[in-house]
């Protein structure tokens, strides 16, 4: 409505010049009167200077109020008594813009005070900042957990610890590192996880930073617990026996605490107790094991890394798990697409650990008919190799499948309890996770991620 208001104006201010200056042209070629001349004429200057100063009188009012929006004034309003129909009309509409302006620019305020509020009561601390290092956005987890009062740079943090500042400067996205701080003397373990987000046409990395100390060590007394456990098991499975034995064994040649006469002792005495002593050599053989397997899972070897292809690694276990997938009746497939794929690890270590893996699964579909094992290879969006390891076996029960990595944990009669766990321990050692997923009767899938 303004705008064709304007546009009338104008058009009238233009058609009034152009009459004026039509007439004024006739009247010196037709050779008036020079006084009739000098009316057209300064009625020509007077219609162009009232149209001047309406032209100026709107672009003031308009000048006036992109500067109050440019210094963000949106309580600014045209106030006065308009002259006519065009300055009310104009005048409305400007300062209805000013008010919906100054509506929204309320509701971003409420908006950012609702996401400061979310940001602040955020049990993690949260920690944004640009390319250059500058810090927009933090809450007080974030100062607490990083021990820094003030944080406008990254360079601030360098200040509380270098190894801290070194991983957040150089993490990337959609990666999680850990790191370990100590803070009156007491240790905290950080575990930071890195994202991309925009803000304000920036692009910024988001922090979210978790002390996962307690985490850890509830875990680790957990595991305590289950090993200490196991360990009770397998040691008084072992010594129980030797128990009895030995007391029956000394029955044989003490009676009510006196020594038996040799003449007592017979052949049929005597065979009884080399077979006692026997069965008391065997358990302890057993024993013997036993601690050789701790000895062994308790000093794993540190990985030498080396660059290898993956489709090589698990054509290898193929070939050298023939004999297992043979005795099993079962079927072992590959779908390796990408041969190109390589991965930074201890071959050796990971051939160890695939090798359990499809050992673990040669058992579990060896009491199913048509068994199969699939193993295959893909990557993540943030890079990091998958190598899953799936069968269509019994299954792992749901109530023990917490304890499958525990170490000396074991189902089977014969079996040592200790293939997962180093399977696990040699994964953590690459900075991966070892992970399961099982439905009983239906199968159970290991994947490997590094």
């Amino acid at each position: 409505m303004v705008l064709r208001s304007t546009y009338l104006k104008i058009i009238y201010w233009v058609t009034l010049i152009v009459v004026a200056s039509l007439a004024l042209s006739w009247l010196i070629v037709n050779h008036y009167t020079i006084d009739l001349i000098l009316i057209t004429a300064s009625g020509l200057i007077g219609i162009a200077y009232l149209f001047t100063k309406f032209i100026t009188k709107i672009n003031r009012r308009l000048t006036f109020f992109f500067h109050s929006l440019n210094n963000e004034d949106t309580s600014f309003r045209i106030l006065g008594e308009p002259r006519d129909m065009f300055e009310k009309e104009l005048f409305e509409s400007l300062n209805q813009i000013s008010k919906k302006i100054e509506s929204i620019r309320i509701r971003v305020q409420e908006q950012e005070l609702q996401f400061q509020a979310v940001v602040e009561q955020s049990n993690s601390g949260l920690l944004a900042f640009d390319e250059q290092g500058f810090i927009h956005i933090t809450n007080s987890a974030a100062h607490q957990l990083l021990q820094c009062e003030i944080l406008t740079h990254l360079k601030q943090l360098k200040r509380v610890n270098e190894t801290l500042y070194s991983i957040i400067l150089n993490i990337k996205q959609n990666e999680t590192k850990t790191v370990s701080i100590l803070e009156n003397k007491n240790q905290r373990v950080l575990s930071i996880k890195a994202a991309g987000i925009k803000l304000m046409n920036n692009s910024l990395t988001l922090l979210s930073i978790t002390d996962i100390k307690p985490e850890l060590d509830a875990r680790e007394t957990d595991s305590w617990v289950k090993l200490t456990r196991v360990l009770t098991h397998e040691i008084m499975n072992g010594i129980a026996p030797v128990t009895s034995i030995t007391k029956t064994v000394t029955s044989y040649f003490e009676k009510d605490g006196s020594i038996v006469n040799p003449d007592c002792v017979n052949e049929q005495l005597i065979q009884k107790t080399i077979k006692g002593l026997n069965i008391v050599h065997q358990q302890s053989i057993g024993l013997m094991n036993f601690v050789e397997h701790f000895r062994k899972f308790s000093k794993m070897p540190q990985p030498v890394l080396k660059e290898f292809l993956i489709c090589d690694l698990i054509e290898r276990i193929k070939f050298t798990s023939q004999d297992l997938i043979q005795k099993a009746n079962a079927t072992l497939k590959v779908d390796c697409t990408n041969d190109k794929m390589a991965l930074m690890a201890d071959e050796n270590l990971l051939a160890q650990v695939m090798t359990i893996l499809v050992s673990n699964a040669a058992d579990a579909v060896s009491e199913k008919p048509n068994g199969t094992i699939l193993i295959k290879t893909h990557t993540t969006y943030t890079g990091r190799v998958n190598i899953e390891i799936e069968d269509n076996g019994i299954g792992i029960p749901f109530e023990i499948l917490d304890d499958i990595f525990t170490p000396f944990f074991s189902t089977k009669p014969n079996g040592t309890g200790i293939g997962l766990s180093i399977a696990r321990q040699i994964i953590h050692l690459h900075g991966g996770r070892l992970e399961v997923n099982s439905t009983p009767n239906k199968g159970s899938a290991f994947r490997i991620i590094i």
